[in-house]
C-alpha cells in the first residue's frame, strides 16, 4: 500500500536548494521582458511601418526605463502604458489598413472603367465580361 504520510512528513525545502536564487531569477525575467518589449515594437515597425514607428520608440522608452531594481509601481505603470500603447497601436493600424483596402477599391475601380461597355450584371453591378470585341 502506498502511504502520502512520508510525503507530508518529508522536508520540501531540499526540493528548492538548486533553483535559482529569487534575485537571478528577476533580473532574468526582467531581461526577458525588456527584450520582449523592444523585439514587440520592431515587429509593428514590419508590420505596419506607418503606426509601428511611434510604437517602436514608446516601447523602447519605457524598456529603458526599466531595471532589476525597478519599484513594483513603476512596474505597474510600465504594464499599463504598455497596453495602452498596444491597444492604440492595434486601433490605427486597423484603420491605416482599411484605408489602404479603400485606395485598392478606388484603383481598381478607376482601372475597370473602361470594361463597363463589355460588362453585365443585374442592379448596375458588374458580374461577367461579355463579348469583348476582337483586338
Amino acid at each position: 500500500m502506498i502511504s502520502i504520510k512520508k510525503y507530508l512528513d518529508a522536508d520540501v525545502s531540499i526540493a528548492f536548494v538548486d533553483g535559482p536564487e529569487p534575485t537571478e531569477l528577476l533580473g532574468v525575467t526582467m531581461d526577458a521582458y525588456r527584450s520582449a518589449l523592444l523585439a514587440i515594437g520592431k515587429s509593428a515597425v514590419h508590420a505596419c511601418p506607418a503606426p509601428g514607428h511611434d510604437l517602436e520608440q514608446t516601447l523602447a522608452s519605457v524598456e529603458a526605463r526599466l531595471s532589476t531594481s525597478v519599484p513594483p509601481e513603476v512596474l505597474k505603470e510600465s504594464q499599463e502604458q504598455v497596453e495602452a500603447e498596444l491597444d492604440k497601436w492595434g486601433s490605427l493600424t486597423a484603420a491605416h489598413l482599411r484605408g489602404k483596402a479603400d485606395e485598392v477599391k478606388e484603383l481598381l475601380i478607376m482601372l475597370l472603367a473602361p470594361l463597363s461597355p463589355w460588362v453585365t450584371g443585374t442592379n448596375g453591378t458588374p458580374t461577367k465580361l461579355v463579348d469583348l470585341p476582337p483586338t
